[in-house]
């Protein structure tokens, strides 16, 4: 399962290079599940089936150890609350289950640097970005995993690979006049506390046990 899944890239996807997979989505959003429903089908012959509703990650309309694995990319931060999600995640999973998500971690060493950083930009994060959940460090994860039931097995830092990224969106921005100079301040800013290592983008697996 994908929750927070968007348009369905990410199922798209692993639809598109596996088979015989039992795939689902949920998005809060009506207008984002619409698309993904008439957007992304099984593919023929893959013995995939795809369904999209829309749901709250932090309340999942699964039964109990359902799902061999759920995602979330590149939306943890914007769900009102971590714990909650977590425990929903861990009753859906099957016993050997894993949850595997994207987020930006806080350089403990850095963090108070970082926050000084971010209050000018804080604003502009939530115009573009909507609510955004307090800054989590693996520390935290780490708390938040042990006290809901979960192991934190793996944890990837791709920072590098995605520097590129706010270049990129800077270059293509669709928008023109205020908002297009806040928002490439705002890439700017995403680009170099990235670079300075105050906050690492990274990949944690936590598995059930």
């Amino acid at each position: 399962m994908d929750t927070g899944c968007g348009f369905g890239g990410s199922l798209a996807l692993l639809n598109e290079h596996y088979q015989h997979m039992e795939l689902h989505g949920i998005n809060i959003d009506a207008r984002q599940i619409a698309r993904a429903e008439a957007t992304v089908l099984a593919k023929p012959g893959s013995g995939n089936s795809l369904a999209f509703k829309i749901g709250d990650a932090c309340c999942l309309d699964y039964p109990d150890n359902y799902f061999d694995n759920v995602l979330a990319v590149e939306c943890i931060f914007h769900f009102p609350s971590r714990s909650r999600y977590f425990q929903q995640v861990h009753r859906v999973l099957k016993p050997g289950g894993r949850l595997i998500i994207s987020d930006f971690l806080v350089n403990s060493a850095t963090s108070l640097i970082f926050a000084c950083f971010c209050l000018p930009y804080l604003g502009l994060m939530k115009k573009y970005y909507g609510e955004l959940g307090e800054p989590m460090t693996l520390a935290k994860y780490q708390k938040l995993a042990d006290a809901t039931g979960l192991t934190l097995t793996n944890n990837i830092n791709i920072t590098k690979g995605t520097l590129p990224t706010y270049r990129f969106l800077e270059q293509h921005i669709n928008a023109t006049g205020i908002e297009a100079k806040e928002m490439t301040r705002l890439y700017r800013f995403q680009h170099l506390v990235s670079r300075l290592d105050f906050h690492r983008y990274s990949i944690l697996t936590f598995d059930k046990t």
